[in-house]
């Protein structure tokens, strides 16, 4: 149906309705009207007429009576017959019966004529109403001929306007519409009424001139986009859900070694080696059936196939696009081979420096070490200025080296931690001590603040967080005044255990708060000379503080002073004790003082014992009775008992009858003059404040750690063996070897109680040594690379050249000797 025809409808189904009702409804109605309304006048016209009649028929004057209804039937056209009975019902008008005959559809009107209540006649009178009404019904038929004509003419007039007021406008619109559908935006449409058409028109034109912009601009960013995608340095790829390509821009092309039209409605599993061809459908289908993610959103390293065979390392990310109901994957690909040659660069370069440079630097301050440590008071004042400051500047190109070349493994991602649960409070003591001496150089007061938390464990790698410490203390006492006190506080907050370095300095300004943590950042140029420093500590505390699992920040006002705060996970270990290795020897400590208990602890595990602590008598008998000790430390005085009485008891348990105790009490010397010691079979008996040299040499007697051991030291580089023989001979026989042929032939050969091993030799890695090594000798990497965890696992302890110092050295290798003995 076309839109002249929906516009003229209306009009005429109102017409025509209008019509129906007009010749169907309204005239018969009010020609039934007109009907009842005749009827009722002949009833009153008759009702006179028998008035009328009264006297003629009492007088019984027939003559009269016939003339009188004569002259009215002939008067009155549309009377057919009229008909009048006596009271016996016999007809005395007309007096010929034959003319009584009325012919069908009158209407029959009958009165019965009294008089005093009594009937005197009756007569019927056939009335012809279409003839009465033949005239009215005539104008009625002119009347509704003539609203039809003026009813017609109206929906004439009507369609005729809807034509052009609407239809005509629409037909314009319509075709506009489909000169803007086919891109033509130059038709216009001109309408000057500001009517619903007008404003419709108006809106069309608006519209057309939008779309055009918009077109305009769509092709403008199509363009933009294919342009960014074709010249885009990484390959991008779109697939179906079945793995079908889609598209495959010119760096895909360039890295693929395919064309867009050899790939494009392939599967992507064409660019992909084993075993990622058979995964892919896996992961794909898994994901669109279950939701799960495993590849979408997230940039991983795979391989890629190149047209001609050959693999290839790239990164590759994938997202999800949905248009309508379809799901597209978008993979960004980027070839990764360069990045991955430099990668190895880095890595081989990294391990040459850090061989070729610590090695030397090893010697140099091992050797300047021992000069000033034995040998000062012999030196010429002079000379030993010399010493010192060679031995200053050795151990500021010692740490400015370590921090390059930490800095070069965190940004290869080659930082290793050797994690293990570790006492957060006895590890910033320890922080603390080895600072100290730094801050009392500056004239800094160096102090702790830790009460309450000698029990809470972090999983860390003690070394790392030790020299995340030695940043924070050094920049903390490095910006301070003479006489300013900088402090260490250490706390557990909401599960988590924070360590702050407060200090009183200066401040940082706001400027300079977003770069703090950056590489080479410096507040003040003038800070690298006066202050010391390269700028990279707070950049590499970062990077180990966030492998850990932590977070660093800091708070600072200036004028006032700065807090730079750390926090660590808590490790879920809350015992004082770490997991035992069954080598060590194990000594139990009973004091009911926390602080001392922690010290004592500390002290034993640095000589090689394990140490567990309790702090009254019942604690002290339940670990004895679930535990082997070779030695009790045992405080007299205890919050639960004398410590006297629970000798007795020990000594009358067939388990704990030989175990070994040393007393330690503030009242030694009299408990000591009332009780023999070999009566209760105690050891020694040790005044407090503690002489810890002495209770170190007691320990090595009564656990047989006092024979001389014998080492050797694998290491090509004959300064470093000079300056661990002569760190080594007072207490070891002390042997070593050059290369990996000589120390397989001493192995061979020889008994060797431990083995300290550089990796990097003339002829081979020190690591196929070893298979060669008794799996009882203590084995310690030595060497200029730091080891990985892998490494660090299979020997007793690994340490780094320049790294650690002879002290840790000794140390190490002490405590690993006294714990195999």
């Amino acid at each position: 149906m076309n839109l002249q025809l929906k516009l003229f409808l209306p009009t005429f189904l109102l017409f025509a309705s209008l019509a129906t009702t007009m010749h169907f409804y309204w005239i018969p109605n009010y020609k039934a009207l007109e009907t009842s309304h005749q009827l009722e006048a002949e009833q009153s016209f008759i009702e006179v007429l028998s008035i009328a009649l009264v006297p003629d028929l009492l007088n019984n004057d027939l003559a009269k009576t016939h003339n009188t209804l004569g002259i009215i039937l002939a008067d009155r056209q549309h009377w057919r017959a009229i008909t009048l009975y006596d009271d016996n019902n016999r007809i005395l008008f007309p007096l010929e019966p034959e003319k009584s005959i009325i012919p069908n559809g009158m209407e029959k009107i009958t009165h019965v004529i009294q008089f005093n209540d009594f009937e005197i006649a009756r007569i019927a009178v056939w009335i012809d109403i279409q003839a009465a009404q033949a005239e009215e019904v005539e104008h009625l038929y002119q009347l509704e001929i003539l609203l039809l004509t003026i009813l017609l003419a109206a929906a004439l007039l009507t369609a005729w306007l809807h034509d052009r007021w609407i239809r005509q406008p629409l037909r314009q619109l319509a075709n506009l519409a489909s000169d803007i559908a086919l891109g033509h935006y130059d038709s216009n449409m001109n309408y000057g009424a500001n009517d619903g058409i007008g404003k419709l028109v108006a809106a069309f034109n608006s519209m057309r001139q939008q779309v055009r912009r918009r077109e305009t601009d769509l092709m403008n960013s199509f363009a933009q986009n294919k342009a960014v995608i074709d010249n885009a340095v990484d390959g991008i790829i779109s697939i179906n859900i079945k793995g079908t390509i889609e598209s495959f821009n010119p760096a895909a092309e360039k890295v693929f070694g395919y064309t867009a039209d050899e790939v494009i409605g392939k599967n992507i599993k064409l660019l992909m080696p084993q075993p990622y061809q058979r995964e892919h459908d896996g992961y794909l289908y898994n994901y669109l059936s279950t939701g799960k993610k495993k590849i979408i959103g997230i940039g991983r390293e795979v391989e890629g196939l190149r047209k001609d065979g050959t693999t290839f390392p790239l990164e590759l990310g994938v997202s999800e696009v949905k248009l309508d109901d379809r799901r597209l994957f978008i993979g960004i690909i980027r070839d990764i081979s360069e990045r991955k040659k430099i990668d190895r660069m880095k890595s081989e370069f990294v391990s040459t420096v850090s061989h070729e440079l610590r090695t030397p630097l090893t010697s140099i301050r091992g050797a300047l070490s021992l000069v000033l440590g034995k040998g000062a008071k012999d030196i010429p004042p002079k000379l030993l200025r010399l010493l010192e400051t060679a031995n200053r500047n050795s151990e500021r190109l010692t740490f400015l080296i370590n921090d390059i070349l930490d800095l070069e493994k965190i940004s290869a991602g080659q930082l290793d931690l050797k994690l293990q649960a570790v006492n957060l409070v006895v590890l910033a003591k320890r922080a603390v001590e080895e600072n100290d001496a730094y801050a009392h150089s500056h004239q800094i007061k160096l102090t702790l603040q830790a009460t309450g938390q000698q029990n809470t464990r972090v999983y860390i790698d003690e070394y790392r967080l030790l020299q995340v410490f030695a940043n924070l203390i050094s920049n903390a006492v490095k910006f301070s005044a003479k006489g300013d006190t900088v402090t260490v506080d250490v706390k557990c907050i909401d599960n988590k255990m924070r360590v702050s370095v407060i200090d009183q300095g200066p401040g940082i300004s706001d400027e300079f708060r977003s770069r703090i943590f950056g590489r080479f950042a410096q507040a003040d140029s003038s800070d690298t000379r006066e202050k010391g420093g390269t700028g990279l500590g707070l950049t590499i505390s970062k990077a180990i503080i966030e492998q850990l699992g932590g977070h660093i920040d800091f708070n600072s006002v200036l004028g006032e002073g700065s807090q730079f705060f750390f926090e660590l996970p808590l490790s879920g270990i809350s015992s004082v004790n770490d997991p035992m290795d069954t080598s060590r020897a194990t000594i139990l400590i009973c004091e009911d003082d926390p602080d001392l208990a922690q010290i004592m602890a500390q002290v034993l595990e640095k000589e090689g014992y394990h140490a567990d602590i309790a702090h009254s008598a019942a604690s002290a008998r339940t670990l004895l009775e679930n535990k082997s000790y070779q030695l009790l430390l045992l405080d007299l005085i205890l919050p639960d008992g004398n410590g006297l009485d629970l000798i007795r008891e020990l000594r009358e348990n067939k388990a704990t009858k030989s175990l070994a105790i040393i007393v330690i009490s503030g009242k030694a010397d009299e408990e000591l003059k009332k009780f023999k010691g070999d009566a209760l079979m105690v050891v020694d008996w040790l005044q407090k404040p503690i002489d810890f040299k002495h209770l170190s040499n007691t320990l090595a007697k009564t656990t047989q750690l006092d024979h001389r051991s014998h080492i050797l030291h694998v290491e090509d580089n004959i300064d470093v063996i000079e300056v661990s023989q002569a760190l080594f001979e007072d207490i070891v026989d002390f042997d070593f070897a050059t290369t990996l042929s000589q120390a397989l032939s001493k192995l061979n050969t020889q008994h060797y109680d431990l083995v300290i091993l550089d990796i990097s030799l003339p002829d081979g890695s020190g690591l196929e040594l070893l298979n060669h090594i008794d799996h009882n000798c203590p084995v310690v990497i030595f060497s200029g690379q730091e080891s990985s965890e892998e490494i660090s696992k299979k020997v007793s302890a690994s340490l780094t050249k320049s790294i650690s110092s002879n002290e840790a050295l000794l140390s190490t290798v002490q405590r690993l000797l006294n714990a195999n003995k």
